[in-house]
């Protein structure tokens, strides 16, 4: 029982040596818009930042206007480096050509009643944006807020 007095004293000494233990790396915040052609990519669509080396995918999904703001393992900071950025359709249970296929009838049933048809939100960009493989973005992520523009021309 003696040495209790003395545990107590050295325990907010023990605590103040472990404040600096498990500090995270710096991040970057990303955010920004994407367009195609000069417009907003259409909500619901995604965009992939990935550091496949070291097993990094920070992901979000667009917005109306386009925009994004990154997560990454639920958090919004992502660690700082060098991406390979892509985009991915919204969910969907069609495979590319059944969409094609409907989007073709869809747009044929409006243009029959002189009337534009909508916009829509899957696979409307060139097919290399959609595979880290073949995608020609690379972007950087710096310390603190990134605001981070992709425009892709078709």
């Amino acid at each position: 029982m003696k040495s209790a007095p003395f545990v107590v004293l050295l325990l907010p000494f023990g605590l103040v040596a472990c404040s600096g233990c498990g500090e995270s790396k710096p991040v970057g915040y990303v955010s920004g818009t994407v367009t195609f052609d000069g417009e907003p990519v259409a909500e619901g669509n995604k965009i992939y930042f990935e550091q496949s080396s070291k097993g990094i995918i920070a992901g979000a999904v667009i917005g109306t206007s386009g925009e994004y703001s990154l997560n990454y393992n639920g958090e919004a900071g992502i660690p700082l480096g060098d991406y390979v950025v892509y985009v991915g359709p919204p969910d969907s249970n069609m495979t590319q050509q059944e969409f094609y296929e409907l989007k073709r009838k869809v747009d044929a049933e409006y243009k029959s009643r002189g009337e534009t048809p909508p916009p829509s939100p899957d696979w409307v960009l060139p097919p290399k944006f959609y595979r880290p493989a073949t995608s020609p973005l690379r972007k950087t992520i710096e310390p603190g807020e990134n605001t981070i523009e992709i425009s892709v021309e078709g």
